[in-house]
Order: C-alpha cells, then structure tokens, then sequence
C-alpha cells in the first residue's frame, strides 16, 4: 500500500494486544528461574493502520531443517547439488527453496521447494531438468 509506514516502537508499545504479548512472553520466559529462563519471541504484523495481528509463539522448522528435508529430495533426484545457487523464504505458505543452475547459460534447472513452516511436509516440488 503507498503511504503505508511501519508503525514505530512507541506505537506498538502502547497497544494493548501488544502489552499483553510481552507479559505472556515474559512470563513464559521463566527469567527468575536460572535452570530454566530461556527467551520467547513472536512476530508482529501490521494489518490495518491501528491493527495488529500477533503469532507470540512461531513454531516450526527453523531454516536450517527445512533445507535439510529439500536437500534429501534433491539429492535423490539429482545426485550432485554442487552446481545450484539455493535461496529460501519464509512466506505465509511455507518455506520456498530453490535451486538454480549456477551457470545460467546451461540447460535445465533444479528443483523447488514449498515445505510447511510447521509440519515440514513438503506442499509442492517443481523438477527443471
């Protein structure tokens, strides 16, 4: 949306939906229990002017293991991955990863990825051979 700003810090700061999320992550944090204390995250979207929409808890795979599971696929349906640039995104419907062809001269492509953030199965594969 043109003109649309991020909200600034003071903004989120002060909205109620907001406030509640960081005492429910501060608790959840257990900071006065030394075994225990650990950091809790979240993300915050901006819908509307005014509006947010909070995920406090983000599970799922992390990067890392979502290349993994795309890794195994490819590696058995390619062989040798040494020739693909491989780039990933995090978007609403999953973890998109694609392979592409180095030497952008050559024929061919490689595979691409659509895994779910939270189950790690894979949505949609796409072979370019």
């Amino acid at each position: 949306m043109p003109g649309l700003q991020a909200p600034t810090m003071a903004e989120l700061l002060s909205n109620p939906v907001v406030q509640r999320a960081l005492e429910e992550a501060w608790l959840d944090s257990q900071a006065d229990d030394s075994g225990r204390r650990h950091e809790e995250g979240g993300w915050i979207y901006r819908m509307t002017p005014g509006e947010v929409l909070l995920d406090p808890k983000p599970q799922g795979l992390s990067a890392e293991q979502a290349l993994h599971i795309a890794r195994l696929d490819a590696e058995a349906a390619y062989g040798d991955l040494d020739d693909f640039r491989i780039t990933i995104a995090r978007q609403a419907d999953g973890w998109h990863i694609d392979y592409e062809l180095q030497d952008a001269m050559r024929d061919g492509g490689g595979p691409h990825y659509v895994i779910d953030a939270r189950s790690g199965k894979i949505l949609a594969k796409r072979y370019e051979q």
